[in-house]
C-alpha cells in the first residue's frame, strides 16, 4: 500500500487481545501498517485496545503518525520494528500504555534503519519507560551512517509520570542494543564470532522527563543500557525521578552536554549520575563517556552524584555546575571535589548554586545572575516541548509561560483514566 492518508478517525474499542510479541517487541496492533510506504495518519483517535494500539512492520518507510491521541492500551501506544525505515511520529498524546502486558510495555518504542524520529510528543501513565529507543542490533559507520548522522532523533518531547511505581529498570528515554553486546566478552553465543556493534546512533535532545517512580530500584531519567554506544545527550530538563538522572550504563562514544538534572536518585538507589557498574556482566565491559557543561543539583538524603558501585573507566567530566544546598557532595570513587579535581577531572567546573529561579515551583530557568551563563551552560527552552498542534484539548506549552506549563503538565495524570471524547469535527476541519 503507498500513498494513503488517513485523517480524523476515531479507532476504539479494539478486540486485538493476543499483544503477539517476538520476546520483547511487539508485532500486531490495533492498528497496522505493513509493506507499506508513504502512510500518514494525521488527527486520528486511537483509544480502548486489548494489546497495542499502532504498530509498523514488515519492510514500512516513510510513515508518519502525527497531531493525534493514544490512549488506554493493554500494550505498547506506538511501535514498530526494526526493518523500518523514516517514519516520523510527532505531535501525539500518548496517554495510559502497558497495564495488561507489562513486558517491558512503553508508550512510544521505535527500532529501525535509517532516520527514525520521535518529536514534540506528550508521554505519560506508563508503568515502564515512557519513550524506548532499540533492542536491535547496532549500526557500522558505512555510508551514509558516519559519525553525526543519527539513525534515532528523540526531541522536543515531553515525558511523565512513568513507572508509577509498579515495574523496575528503565528510563523516561530508555535506548538499549541486543543481549549480544553484553554478553560478548564472555563468548556466550558463538565462541568464535566476531564482536556485534553496539553503535546505536542515537540523538537525545530538549525533552522534559520528570516524576519516575519504580517499585524498588530503576527509575531513572535517560538511560542507556549495558554496552549501547553512539549517543549524544543534550539540553534535557530532568527532574523528580527515584533513580539516576542520567545512566550510562557501560559503552563508548557516549556524550551528556548542557542538561539540568534537579532531585536525582530521590530514593537514594544509583545517585544523580550513574556508570558501568562494577559487577556482573559489566566488569567485562568498558565506558567512555564525556559529561560537559551539565547542571546537577543534589537535594534530599542523598550526597552522591554517582554510587560507589559505579565505574567511570575512560570517560571525562569538565566546565559541569554542581550544587547541593545542605551538605557536601561525594564525587565519584568517594571523593570530594577537591580530591576528584586531583584525579585530572573537573578542572574548569564549580560547585555553586546555579540560581534557578524558583525549584520549589519547578521552575528552572537561570536567573540573570547565574554562575552558568559563563561557563557555557545555556537554559533549556521548554517552550519547544511537547505537542504544538494537536486537538485533543491540551495547550502547547508555547502558550504558556514556562512556569505555568510545568504546572499544568504536573496537574494532568492526577488519576490514571485516559481522556475519552470525540475530536470535535470543527478541530479536523480548521486545523
Amino acid at each position: 500500500v503507498e500513498n494513503v492518508n488517513f485523517e480524523c478517525l476515531s479507532l476504539h474499542h479494539s478486540l486485538e487481545g493476543t499483544d503477539k510479541r517476538q520476546a520483547y517487541h511487539t508485532t500486531s496492533g490495533a492498528v497496522q501498517i505493513s509493506g507499506s510506504s508513504h502512510v500518514m495518519f494525521s488527527r486520528c483517535d486511537v483509544q480502548h485496545a486489548g494489546a497495542s494500539c499502532m504498530y509498523t512492520g514488515q519492510q514500512s518507510s516513510n510513515i508518519v503518525i502525527e497531531n493525534g491521541r493514544v490512549a488506554d492500551c493493554g500494550g505498547d501506544g506506538i511501535s514498530m520494528d526494526e526493518s523500518s525505515t523514516h517514519i516520523t511520529i510527532q505531535d501525539n498524546y500518548v496517554n495510559t500504555t502497558g497495564f495488561i502486558y507489562m513486558m517491558q510495555p512503553t508508550g512510544i518504542r521505535v527500532q529501525g534503519q535509517r532516520n527514525i524520529t520521535v518529536q514534540h510528543n506528550e508521554v505519560l501513565n506508563v508503568p515502564y519507560g515512557a519513550i524506548m529507543v532499540g533492542w536491535q542490533a547496532g549500526y557500522e559507520w558505512t555510508p551514509p551512517l558516519s559519525p553525526g548522522h543519527y539513525v534515532f532523533n528523540i526531541r522536543y518531547n515531553h515525558v511523565h509520570h512513568y513507572g508509577l511505581g509498579i515495574l523496575n529498570d528503565f528510563g523516561g528515554v530508555y535506548v538499549s542494543a541486543l543481549v549480544s553486546c553484553w554478553q560478548h566478552p564472555l563468548q556466550l553465543e558463538a565462541p568464535n564470532a566476531a564482536p556485534p556493534s553496539c553503535n546505536m546512533a542515537t540523538r537525545v535532545e530538549q525533552n522534559i522527563m520528570h516524576d519516575a517512580e519504580c517499585y524498588n530500584y530503576g527509575a531513572d531519567g535517560f538511560y542507556a543500557d549495558e554496552d549501547a554506544g553512539g549517543m549524544d545527550v543534550v539540553s534535557n530538563l530532568i527532574y523528580d525521578v527515584h533513580s539516576a538522572g542520567i545512566y550510562f550504563h557501560c559503552g563508548v562514544n557516549l556524550t551528556a552536554t548542557n542538561n539540568f538534572v534537579y532531585n536525582a536518585d530521590s530514593a537514594g538507589h544509583r545517585g544523580a549520575l550513574s556508570g558501568c557498574n562494577m559487577g556482573g556482566f559489566s566488569k567485562h565491559l568498558t565506558l567512555d563517556a564525556s559529561f560537559q557543561q551539565n547542571i546537577i543539583y543534589v537535594v534530599g538524603n542523598t550526597s552522591h552524584l554517582s554510587t560507589p558501585y559505579s565505574r567511570w573507566d575512560n570517560s571525562t567530566f569538565n566546565h559541569n555546575l554542581y550544587y547541593d544546598p545542605s551538605k557536601p557532595l561525594v564525587f565519584p570513587n568517594n571523593t570530594d571535589f577537591q580530591q576528584w579535581q586531583a584525579h585530572g577531572e573537573d578542572a574548569a567546573s564549580k560547585v555553586a548554586d546555579p540560581k534557578f529561579e524558583s525549584v520549589a515551583k519547578r521552575d528552572f530557568r537561570l536567573a540573570a545572575d547565574s554562575p552558568a551563563h559563563n561557563m557555557g551552560i545555556h537554559p533549556v527552552n521548554i517552550v519547544l516541548v511537547g505537542p504544538h498542534d494537536n486537538p485533543f484539548g491540551h495547550m502547547p506549552l508555547a502558550s504558556w509561560t514556562p512556569l505555568q506549563a510545568l504546572q499544568k503538565r504536573a496537574d494532568l495524570p492526577t488519576s490514571l483514566v485516559p481522556v475519552v471524547g470525540q475530536i470535535s469535527r470543527e478541530k479536523c476541519i480548521t486545523a
